[in-house]
């Protein structure tokens, strides 16, 4: 929202930005100041920067372990990742800069009564454009989280093939569904790839 306006990453576009077992925004959004901690997984990190009520962007910590010290120790409800989890040579952010990681809370309650705030990941190239904004000044952030937890059926498709030299023997192999909607990550591709 300011000091310029410009959408860092929307779910329609980018299914896996919203983290598992995000809580909602009220509704209409929220709107607040960045503040930039860093790695996040340390008290010390937080040392004398204000976050109550802020939105925290984090850059190398997994969700699931900087969201829980947040809403512990800060009081606070929202977080905002660019990291990617880098494999040297082979996953790096410079390579894919545009990535935006797929992550989760563990903190929930399937009743939806725990307000566990909400948690965005956004890529590399939006969290290294918030950091040169907030070396200017003040940074605002507007977001809008659409969320709700309960109890669901998941319906998993079984197929198979019978061979013709071991026809009474089975190998038996499994490729999961975890992520936001149907999709080539994980879904597709482990099928893809399984042993032949």
């Amino acid at each position: 929202m300011a000091p310029e306006e410009r959408t860092l990453v929307n779910y329609a576009q980018t299914p896996t930005c919203i983290n598992s077992w995000s809580a909602a925004t009220p509704p209409g959004g929220v709107t607040a100041e960045l503040v930039y901690v860093g790695e996040g997984t340390r008290d010390e990190h937080y040392a004398g920067k204000d976050v109550a009520g802020k939105i925290v962007l984090v850059d190398k910590g997994y969700t699931w372990m900087t969201h829980p010290l947040l809403l512990r120790s800060m009081g606070l409800s929202a977080s905002s990742t660019d990291d990617i989890r880098e494999i040297p040579f082979y996953k790096t952010r410079d390579m894919y800069p545009d990535w935006v990681l797929w992550n989760t809370l563990y903190e929930r309650r399937l009743d939806g009564s725990a307000n566990t705030g909400f948690a965005l990941s956004i890529s590399p190239r939006m969290g290294d454009y918030l950091r040169a904004l907030l070396k200017q000044g003040p940074v605002k952030l507007h977001a809008e989280v659409d969320t709700r937890t309960f109890v669901g059926v998941m319906e998993n498709p079984v197929a198979t093939i019978e061979g013709s030299q071991y026809p009474d023997e089975e190998v038996f192999m499994v490729a999961h569904l975890c992520h936001t909607r149907p999709g080539a990550v994980d879904n597709a591709a482990a099928v893809r790839t399984l042993p032949k």
